[in-house]
């Protein structure tokens, strides 16, 4: 009996330690999996924010250069009509 004993407790013992050990690697490897998650969804949203304003900035850009492709030009110089439509985009 005692040569059961001085043998099962340190084998429950190592047990234990090795039970423990593994709980607390997949404790550790979940928070880095959701850790990195989360960091990939903060850079997806910060990307997909900056693109949207560049888009803003190139739909302004395109909807003004259009609005001054579309105006009625004489493209000579010193043309009293250009001068007036320049005018207006400088007021």
């Amino acid at each position: 009996m005692n040569r059961f004993r001085d043998w099962v407790i340190p084998t429950a013992a190592a047990l234990s330690v090795a039970l423990v050990a593994t709980i607390t690697l997949a404790l550790v490897n979940s928070a880095r999996d959701r850790g990195l998650t989360a960091l990939e969804n903060a850079k997806k949203a910060e990307i997909q924010s900056a693109a949207e304003g560049r888009d803003q900035q190139v739909h302004n850009f395109l909807t003004s250069t259009s609005a001054l492709a579309a105006q009625p030009w004489q493209f000579q110089a010193g043309s009293p009509g250009d001068r007036r439509i320049l005018d207006s985009y400088s007021s």
